[in-house]
């Protein structure tokens, strides 16, 4: 009697230990099934950032007219970027020597990238109208939402003077390199800007 619960106990054990090998090996498996990553695209960049705003705005959406029935209201804290870059591809035909001074026709600045940050963007009203519940119109508010506050942003960095600013900024940082190189002077060109 006591060989045969020894032995039960053994084989007790040894399937005990058998069923977690089992399950560290599917864990390990599963594990593998989940990371295949690849390098779709790589892409050379030549647009170089030269300004960040950072944006807050309080955005009220109305969509509707007869409350209860089809008004639905939206309060929206946005919280986004803009960046302000110049395009330096085909800088060498932008620029010309004459003895120790150098000629840049700058690049034209542009917004380059617009976004809204979504952790630090808050919802805090959404009133929707009894249509848009009926018809699960909740994710489309949101969307349209979002799609306003993003273009907001663009707007308010345009107004702020976000392309201004990236040309000053632009003219500070290749004055400063050129200089850097030895040159005495720098003269931009702004035509066309």
């Amino acid at each position: 009697m006591k060989k045969s619960f020894l032995i039960g106990v053994g084989l007790g054990i040894l399937l005990y230990a058998a069923a977690g090998l089992i399950r560290t090996w599917n864990e390990i498996e599963s594990r593998k099934a989940l990371h295949r990553t690849l390098i779709e695209k790589v892409e050379a960049l030549q647009k170089l950032e030269l300004v960040k705003y950072r944006i807050k705005d309080i955005m009220i959406l109305e969509k509707g007219s007869i409350p209860l029935l089809t008004r639905t209201r939206a309060l929206l804290v946005i919280s986004g970027e803009a960046y302000g870059c110049i395009d330096l591809s085909g800088m060498g035909e932008r620029i010309r020597i004459k003895g120790d001074t150098v000629l840049v026709k700058l690049p034209r600045p542009e917004v380059c990238n617009y976004r809204i940050n979504h952790d630090q963007t808050r919802l805090y009203d959404l009133n929707m109208s009894l249509m848009d519940i009926a018809m699960n119109g909740d994710e489309e508010i949101l969307n349209r939402l979002y799609r306003e506050a993003q273009e907001r942003i663009l707007e308010e960095a345009l107004r702020s003077g976000i392309i201004e600013d990236t040309r000053k900024r632009a003219r500070d940082f290749l004055r400063n390199l050129v200089l850097s190189m030895g040159f005495q002077s720098v003269v931009f060109d702004m035509a066309g800007q």
